[in-house]
């Protein structure tokens, strides 16, 4: 007996909400973005929000690739992941109105409970990744 997996489903499409926006460091490096880039060709209107640079580290934000999602550079506030966020993040996430917030970042720190609590009051999801 084989099991049959069942199709992928599309994502609902609402013109006014994307369906991802990705927020943390990995994604500085284009090999990082592979995930995002697959979700993208799988039809997820997907973005990417990344630091600038990262303040433990000489890492810079390396330029987007052929295929890359749309990505938010934005400045980082603190140098520790557990307290830090990106200037301007509230700003984006109230225009790019996302339908799931994918954090790259451990779900006890101070990103996430202020993402989280955006989703809360936007009917939006929040999945953190650690």
């Amino acid at each position: 007996m084989s099991a049959e997996r069942p199709p992928m489903q599309q994502p609902a499409k609402n013109p006014a909400r994307i369906d991802i926006l990705a927020v943390g460091h990995p994604a500085v490096t284009p090999i990082n973005r592979r995930l995002y880039r697959a979700l993208a060709r799988l039809g997820w209107s997907v973005e990417l929000v990344i630091p600038t640079h990262i303040p433990w580290s000489s890492d810079v934000a390396q330029p987007a690739q052929a295929g890359d999602p749309p990505i938010h550079l934005l400045k980082p506030l603190g140098d520790n992941t557990r307290t830090w966020s990106f200037e301007g993040l509230d700003a984006l996430l109230d225009r790019r109105r996302p339908r799931i917030v994918y954090l790259e970042n451990q779900p006890d720190t101070m990103m996430a409970w202020s993402i989280g609590g955006w989703c809360r009051k936007n009917g939006a999801v929040l999945i953190a990744n650690s």
